[in-house]
């Protein structure tokens, strides 16, 4: 040690230790609640899902038929009779009416070749004359090689016949 350098003060020494163990007391903090909130969402699926195929009758088949008809030969027509009058559609900007999300259907669907693949099995959630279903999937158009996130699907007896209420897409920003 030089004469120009005194030792380190003993309060710098501790400052450092304290610095250390704050780090350290934060990461264990991100840590743990990272896992509190993993195992409450486990908790909540695992006391709370159905598989899709446990839906209601009549509810399974709307929901395949919906996702039949946004895919080829999209059928926006067809579709009617399997949407509420105030079905909504969001994906990645506003919320779009029947009428919207129809015309959007038409207008590009066919030319991009769109398609959703369903990659996983749905898993529904709900009771009575109501029913969440999110079902993973890849969206794909003219050789893209996709974009992965879920559908979820909100399903709704009225007069006992089911249909869609609305539909979001959840998934990977495409850009």
């Amino acid at each position: 040690m030089t004469a120009l350098q005194a030792p380190p003060a003993e309060s710098d020494t501790r400052v450092a230790q304290l610095q250390r163990t704050k780090r350290r007391l934060i990461g264990a903090t991100v840590v743990l609640a990272a896992a509190l909130i993993a195992l409450g969402a486990w908790f909540f699926v695992a006391s709370n899902d159905t598989e899709a195929t446990d839906l209601p009758r009549g509810a399974l088949e709307t929901l395949s038929a919906t996702r039949y008809l946004t895919n080829a030969p999209y059928d926006t027509e067809a579709m009617r009779d399997y949407v509420t009058e105030d079905f909504t559609f969001q994906s990645y900007g506003e919320v779009a009416s029947l009428a919207q999300y129809q015309a959007y259907i038409n207008q590009y669907y066919e030319n991009l070749n769109f398609n959703i693949e369903s990659t996983g099995d749905p898993v529904a959630v709900g009771e009575g004359d109501t029913y969440i279903v999110a079902e993973p999937g890849l969206v794909t158009w003219n050789g893209n090689p996709g974009v992965r996130g879920f559908s979820v699907v909100t399903l709704v007896e009225s007069d006992g016949t089911w249909l869609v209420k609305q539909i979001r897409w959840i998934g990977e920003d495409p850009s």
